[in-house]
């Protein structure tokens, strides 16, 4: 999944301008901890972040990470 966290800010970072800001949905968080990198890592992206998942025990573990 590190791969995939990876590729994931690549290709956003290569794909999207430098003054363009994107709005992210994911509907399956799990963790969230691809989201948290993204923040972290390329946070000049981003408008807006909309996240969510059917699980109750992925959005709980989402909030505590």
């Amino acid at each position: 999944m590190k791969l995939n966290r990876d590729l994931t800010i690549l290709i956003i970072k290569s794909y999207f301008t430098h003054k363009e800001k994107i709005v992210f949905c994911d509907g399956l968080i799990g963790s969230g901890i691809r989201e948290i990198r993204l923040l972290k890592t390329i946070p000049e992206k981003f408008e807006k972040m909309y996240l969510g998942d059917i699980s109750k025990t992925s959005v709980k573990n989402f909030k505590k990470n």
